[in-house]
């Protein structure tokens, strides 16, 4: 990956002074730089915009030296070079929203239609018991009905016994009643 300057110092330097000698130009800046002798770092000056210049010394950490032959009388630090600069690719992030909304918005229909099914089975099987338990109601009528009968017949069975073998006596000498 190429280096890229990150806004880690990101403002304006407090003091300026240049050694024409050396060719330095020193900065001072009033949070601290982080910087170490060796980082590169982009400066953007009155008179020109430096980039990746390297810082040569550090003073302390809020001063640092780099090495340029200009005389600016303003500077902005910007910040330092790194190598493993990452970004978010809020396009990629917001695609990747539609399509997981979209998947929720089509999960939520297939559960919806779900429900709907699971209600309408519900209702059939209310109706399904209510008519069972009508069933059920009727055939214990029937039941205490045929109950009933049997006790008269039982009650009346004696003579019928009785009928039955006078019936049969009669039928069998070929008389009639």
């Amino acid at each position: 990956p190429t280096p890229q300057a990150v806004p880690s110092i990101y403002e304006m330097a407090s003091d300026i002074s240049h050694d024409d000698s050396l060719g330095l130009l020193s900065l001072a800046v009033k949070k601290k730089h982080g910087l170490q002798p060796g980082d590169k770092i982009d400066l953007h000056t009155d008179t020109d915009l430096l980039k990746e210049i390297e810082v040569v010394n550090v003073h302390d950490e809020h001063r640092f030296s780099v090495k340029t032959h200009t005389h600016p009388k303003q500077a902005f630090v910007y910040g330092k070079y790194v190598d493993d600069f990452r970004c978010v690719d809020y396009e990629a992030i917001s695609m990747l929203n539609v399509s997981a909304t979209q998947e929720l918005a089509r999960q939520a229909e297939d559960l919806e239609s779900r429900v709907r099914d699971l209600e309408a089975r519900e209702r059939r099987l209310a109706l399904l018991e209510e008519n069972l338990e009508a069933k059920m109601s009727r055939m214990e009528a029937f039941e205490k009905r045929l109950d009933a009968l049997d006790k008269r017949l039982v009650s009346v069975s004696p003579q019928i016994d009785r009928n039955t073998e006078g019936l049969q006596v009669s039928v069998s000498t070929g008389s009639s009643r």
